[in-house]
């Protein structure tokens, strides 16, 4: 068994695991979302979790795209960085994949020919990764390590979600 994460992405220097669990359409705040930041080596950096503000459709996408932007607006990761985001949702990992120049060239258009979901949203997330020079790969856990850090990460948000109306009983920890 792996020790480490360089199995996810060898070169990258932090690690970021990102999960949401909700709900859609017009049934109130039911989404939430949370990340861990991780070393290499597994160890706990920093860590964040939250609710959507409003109940939106494409919950995933919304609550994904804050689960990136809050740890790098939020000044977690370094100038400089070399940043390995692993998610469950191939969508999400396969736009973070793109390349931000790419992404920008193509109007942030779907290969549907309409628009991304949350394009200002990306904008911003493409924005914050230009401002803090910030490598970014992206996919699903591949290591053992990772894909336990993962888990745990997802169980975690599913409780938050299935309490979060008590945000009294929210535990913050850091995975």
């Amino acid at each position: 068994m792996m020790t480490d994460l360089t199995e996810e992405h060898s070169s990258a220097t932090h690690f970021l695991f990102i999960a949401a669990s909700g709900e859609g359409g017009n049934d109130g705040d039911k989404s939430a979302f949370a990340w861990w930041l991780r070393t290499p080596k597994g160890e706990p950096l920093a860590s964040g979790n939250n609710t959507l503000t409003s109940s939106v459709d494409d919950w995933p996408n919304a609550a994904l795209l804050e689960a990136v932007l809050e740890p790098v607006t939020q000044r977690h990761i370094p100038v400089g960085a070399h940043l390995h985001v692993i998610s469950d949702q191939k969508f999400f990992t396969d736009l973070l994949k793109k390349d931000r120049a790419v992404r920008r060239g193509e109007g942030y258009i779907k290969t549907s020919g309409k628009p991304l979901a949350y394009v200002e949203k990306w904008r911003e997330l493409d924005m914050a990764f230009d401002e803090f020079n910030l490598t970014v790969r992206a996919g699903r856990a591949k290591s053992d390590l990772g894909k336990d850090i993962f888990l745990k990460l997802k169980d975690f948000v599913a409780i938050l979600k299935d309490n979060i109306d008590n945000h009294a009983d929210w535990t913050s920890r850091p995975g």
